[in-house]
């Protein structure tokens, strides 16, 4: 980020106050490189004696500036929704990171030991517990007019045990200003085999977003996370959305408990109005014969 870039001097102003302060990128030793996406590349990384994932954003990629320049912002104004910063599964954000100028290219987060999901198949015991932890964590964010939109298996963090769940990657996230959604600007906002119907319209439709955006997202991952197949992928991005549209996916022989396909199944119904709710959720046992 250059000085006089959007976003750079308001979104420094949303953590300016105390108890935030904002290092400069130098200050953190580098220890490797856990995860690289579109926008930014986390590092785990030492600050005296206290670890932490560093979000570093790649001003120099390929990728629009303004893009880069809008995630940064919407991550930030994102978690400054929330109280104190702290829900036990999302990651808190520490502060932001500066570099050259005094100009943030950054953010600190608390590290967690734990993993993405990606690539990884777990059990139903396991599933209940992250559609569990992830469903109160979405709550919390509804509750301060938040719609992560973003929700996918790079975004869960999972530690081996399974104890730790976070939802993290806030940078496509949404305020809602007011009501239950948001129009958005870009067709298939999010990404796109974990991006339910409404950011995808047929037609002349305009694409928006709902809180029950999120609840069709972590549907997906559930499928995915129990049978190691994505539920709507196909071979081109026209057969995905077709896909997503027609609700074209099958349950695998092997994944025979019928209640947990019940539940997954009403968290990917197309009308967003008929999805499951988050509290019908949470009271729900994945894991019922």
């Amino acid at each position: 980020m250059r000085p006089g870039d959007p976003f750079s001097l308001e979104t420094y102003h949303l953590f300016k106050h105390p108890p935030f302060e904002h290092p400069s990128f130098c200050n953190f030793n580098i220890i490797e490189v856990i995860g690289r996406g579109t926008y930014a590349s986390v590092y785990r990384a030492m600050r005296g004696h206290l670890m932490y994932a560093l979000k570093q954003f790649e001003f120099d990629s390929n990728v629009g500036r303004l893009s880069i320049l809008a995630s940064f912002d919407r991550e930030i104004r994102a978690h400054a929704q929330f109280p104190n910063n702290v829900h036990r599964n999302i990651t808190r954000l520490i502060s932001l990171v500066l570099g050259e100028c005094g100009v943030p290219t950054g953010l600190a987060f608390e590290y967690v030991a734990a993993r993405s999901m990606v690539g990884r198949r777990f059990d139903l015991v396991i599933l209940e517990r992250i559609a569990h932890q992830v469903a109160e964590a979405l709550v919390f964010t509804r509750r301060h007019h938040v719609i992560h939109g973003d929700i996918k298996p790079n975004n869960i963090l999972v530690s081996d045990d399974g104890t730790v769940i976070k939802l993290c990657d806030f940078g496509l996230a949404t305020v809602v200003e007011s009501g239950q959604r948001a129009r958005i600007q870009t067709y298939g906002h999010g990404t796109l085999p974990y991006t339910p119907p409404e950011t995808v319209p047929t037609g002349h439709a305009v694409p928006f977003l709902t809180y029950a955006s999120d609840i069709w997202s972590l549907g997906c991952v559930l499928f995915e996370a129990a049978t190691c197949i994505a539920p709507f992928l196909r071979n081109d991005d026209h057969r995905t959305i077709q896909a997503i549209h027609e609700g074209a996916y099958t349950w695998p022989e092997n994944c025979t408990n019928a209640h947990f396909r019940a539940i997954v199944d009403s968290m990917m119904r197309h009308d967003p109005l008929v999805r499951i709710s988050l509290d019908l959720l949470l009271s729900s046992s994945l894991c019922s014969k």
